[in-house]
């Protein structure tokens, strides 16, 4: 699932005339780069959640057959936030684990090393995909035990990517309208589930802010890496 439904406020005035998944960075939209990420994992069937100028998305992506997959939308009358967006696409998604991008991430990951990742274990009921935060950075913290595991929210040296794999415990928590971290995350600590993560190392920009999405344009060296898969 691609989350697509943000009404991207921190790129006004771009975002007036473009939802966020459409703005391109080195001329190619960055909904397109998670497309093609995902189909390179393998993926088959992509579920896309829309709301704000989101017919312009379904325009664009279509039913998906020019990337080689199969492309549901979810369509939101009202903003239903990161969990309630996953909460109401649930019929879409069906019974097996299931990978989660934020459509304003811009990243070189390659999927099929977090699937391996996340079938090492069992039991595991989610696994977010974290990075190093950085000197200067304001990203939510989350802290990590010595053998990879989730333990908490607001202190420690990660921040989430906002690429993750969720399985379908995580429906047990979420509401609509609902926060993914809050009602599915917190709440998978709190019941004892267990949250495996993994530290990317790779190419990764959270495409937010003008400021960030200006910077982003300006570095063509990284436009041109994403063309390489990043090791975990």
């Amino acid at each position: 699932m691609i989350l697509a439904a943000g009404l991207g406020t921190r790129l006004r005035p771009l975002t007036y005339i473009l939802p966020k998944p459409l703005l391109p960075v080195g001329g190619v939209p960055l909904i397109d780069r998670n497309l093609k990420i995902l189909k390179k994992a393998g993926v088959k069937k992509v579920v896309i959640n829309l709301h704000h100028l989101g017919s312009l998305i379904e325009q664009h992506v279509g039913d998906g057959k020019r990337y080689g997959l199969k492309v549901i939308y979810s369509r939101e009358k009202k903003i239903l936030g990161t969990g309630g967006g996953i909460k109401r696409a649930r019929k879409f998604l069906g019974s097996d684990p299931f990978y989660v991008l934020n459509a304003d991430v811009f990243t070189n990951i390659d999927l099929k090393k977090v699937s391996a990742e996340f079938y090492k274990g069992s039991g595991i009921s989610a696994l977010m995909v974290l990075r190093r935060v950085k000197k200067g950075e304001d990203f939510a913290r989350l802290d990590v035990d010595k053998n990879g595991f989730l333990r908490s929210f607001g202190e420690g040296r990660f921040m989430f990517t906002g690429i993750q794999i969720l399985t379908p415990a995580v429906f047990k928590y979420l509401r609509v309208p609902g926060c993914l971290i809050r009602d599915g995350y917190k709440k998978l600590l709190d019941g004892n589930h267990l949250v495996k993560t993994l530290i990317f190392g790779g190419i990764w920009d959270d495409i937010g802010t003008l400021m960030r999405y200006k910077k982003r344009q300006k570095n063509r060296f990284c436009v041109k890496e994403l063309t390489k898969s990043s090791s975990i």
